[in-house]
Parts: structure tokens; C-alpha cells; sequence
């Protein structure tokens, strides 16, 4: 995803899709957290909430799929 797909998917709580191990489970993000690498720099993970469980993943932006794709 986009910057600008996950500031979308956020502001009108828009399901995502992160698949981890085989298992594909829907979400809503939660949370855009900033980090800093020496070899990556600056960049972005998403904190995301889980649908159908109490939990939270921290995921990096790239792997998660917004649902409209679908």
C-alpha cells in the first residue's frame, strides 16, 4: 500500500488484508508508526487490528493488501 491508500483506508475504516505463515486475516489499521534504520532510513509499519480476534500486528507497510482489490 500507499501512503495515501493507507491515510484513505484510515479515514473511512476500509478492511485490509495481511496474510502471515499461509493465513490471510482481515484488518483495520490502527496506528502508522515511523522507524528509523541505518540501512533503510526513515519508513513506515502499520499497527493493525484484527477483526475477528482482540489482537494487534505491527506490519510494514508493503505487505498488506487493501481489500478494494479484491
Amino acid at each position: 500500500m500507499t501512503i495515501d491508500e493507507v491515510q484513505q483506508a484510515m479515514i473511512s475504516g476500509q478492511t485490509v488484508r495481511h496474510t502471515h505463515g499461509g493465513i490471510t486475516a482481515e484488518y483495520t489499521i490502527s496506528g502508522v508508526i515511523s522507524r528509523y534504520s541505518k540501512i533503510r532510513g526513515w519508513y513506515y509499519v502499520l499497527e493493525l487490528k484484527d477483526r475477528k480476534a482482540d489482537s494487534l500486528s505491527v506490519v510494514n507497510m508493503e505487505e498488506v493488501e487493501n481489500e478494494r482489490i479484491y
